[in-house]
């Protein structure tokens, strides 16, 4: 007994794109948003300067925590202080300096 079979296929490449940007729009968002969360929960509210190479302190309950914002777009993400926030403060955290 022989059983033949034909297939055809089509593949529709706008589709597939729309599908995979979407995807990767989605993961950066996801990641972006986790990362940002847990910047936020890395910064401690107490006096004094923190060590080089630890989360930053804060001095109000608002402050640099609040100031926390996360883009995505369907290739990127960025995290960071916004600058309308805390202006050269959350530079000199990062990057230190006076």
């Amino acid at each position: 007994m022989t059983i033949r079979v034909v297939m055809k296929s089509k593949w529709n490449f706008q589709r597939i794109k729309r599908a995979v940007d979407k995807g990767a729009y989605s993961t950066f968002s996801h990641a972006g948003a986790s990362l940002r969360k847990r910047m936020r929960e890395s910064i401690d509210k107490a006096k004094g300067p923190s060590e080089a190479g630890t989360p930053p302190h804060t001095r109000g309950s608002r402050g640099l925590k609040s100031a926390i914002f996360f883009g995505a777009t369907k290739d990127d993400v960025v995290i960071g202080p916004q600058f309308s926030n805390v202006g050269l403060t959350g530079k000199i955290h990062e990057f230190g300096g006076v």
